[in-house]
């Protein structure tokens, strides 16, 4: 399955700013989980690089961006998982491009 998601504590993804996962509190969650692995960087033009990682097995990557965690790729189930796990250690939900 391909879609994208994201992790937010906001009411619609796109507002994330309003209630936003720090870029420290997710690298942290994400460097001490053992189904993720830091694999490079992206480079964004406003905010400079920053950390993606991938769950083993999956061709999926999660990288923070404006105060959320964007889920892009192709996934299984246990990747599904394992962000709906993530998204409650940071106080967060799951919501897709569509809002829901």
């Amino acid at each position: 399955m391909g879609y994208e998601f994201h992790i937010t504590r906001a009411e619609n993804w796109f507002e994330s700013e309003i209630d936003p996962i720090s870029r420290r509190d997710w690298e942290e969650l994400a460097d001490s989980t053992p189904e993720l692995r830091f694999t490079g960087y992206v480079d964004w033009s406003d905010i400079g690089p920053q950390r993606i990682y991938e769950p083993h097995g999956d061709a999926t990557s999660f990288t923070w961006r404006g105060g959320k965690v964007d889920i892009k790729g192709v996934y299984s189930g246990d990747t599904e998982r394992l962000a709906h796990r993530l998204a409650e250690a940071l106080g967060g939900r799951i919501q897709g491009d569509d809002e829901d």
